[in-house]
Order: structure tokens, then C-alpha cells, then sequence
């Protein structure tokens, strides 16, 4: 091995106890430790939703919406009933919890809130 990469989680990157020192124990070329590139735009795309407004009251907005509908199967039902009257035929109407590490799973959300937003709103109405 001449290279490894992972996240900066300490059990990772640790220059002591982390995986890439066990790694550098064990090896006999000592491989070279890189932070991993996605993982970091990863962060770097949270800290600037983070510092815009608008975009972080969307992401709260989004994370608020998942815990009502999914909180409750009689909710659950409510909506998949809603979406069903959407005729989609692919998988993107359930909406997911916002992962605090992945920037991907807020992308998907987006997604299934934009194609499903007349079930949304369906939804909601009293």
C-alpha cells in the first residue's frame, strides 16, 4: 500500500491510535495519509449552507417535514396517499432524514420535495 484516504474522523486520521497509523505500523513503505476530497467538499458545502439564511431555514423547513410525516405511520400512509395521486413510477417520493455528514442525502430531499411538492402541500392542507 502506498496511499490511503478517509474522513478526518479521529479513529481515521489519527496519527496515533487511527487506522491510518495501524496502517503505517503494519506497512513497510509508510503509506502517505490524504483527508479525502469528497468528504471535504462535503463540509465545505454544509459551512455555506450553513452561513446563508434562506438556505438554512430550507434545510430546517426539510428536516421538520420528514419528522411529521414519518413520524407516524397514520401520517406516512396520509402521504403516500398524496403521492400517489402524482402517478410517479419511480422511487423518489419518500422523503429522508437530513444526514448531518452527507451533503447527498440533502441533494435527494430537494429532489423528492421538488417532484412531489403538489403532494406536499395536498398534505398539509387541513
Amino acid at each position: 500500500m502506498v496511499g490511503q484516504c478517509s474522513d478526518g474522523a479521529s479513529n481515521m486520521s489519527g496519527q496515533y491510535n487511527g487506522l491510518q497509523a495501524r496502517i503505517k505500523e503494519l506497512s513497510s513503505r509508510n503509506p502517505l495519509f490524504v483527508h479525502c476530497w469528497a468528504h471535504v467538499l462535503n463540509l465545505v458545502l454544509q459551512d455555506a449552507v450553513k452561513s446563508v439564511a434562506m438556505c438554512s431555514r430550507v434545510f430546517d423547513l426539510l428536516q421538520k417535514l420528514y419528522v411529521v410525516i414519518e413520524g407516524s405511520p397514520k401520517r406516512h400512509a396520509q402521504y403516500h396517499a398524496c403521492v400517489s395521486g402524482l402517478g410517479l413510477d419511480d422511487g423518489l417520493q419518500a422523503l429522508q432524514s437530513l444526514s448531518a455528514t452527507r451533503w447527498a442525502a440533502r441533494c435527494v430531499n430537494l429532489r423528492i420535495v421538488h417532484r412531489c411538492l403538489p403532494a406536499v402541500i395536498d398534505f398539509l392542507e387541513p
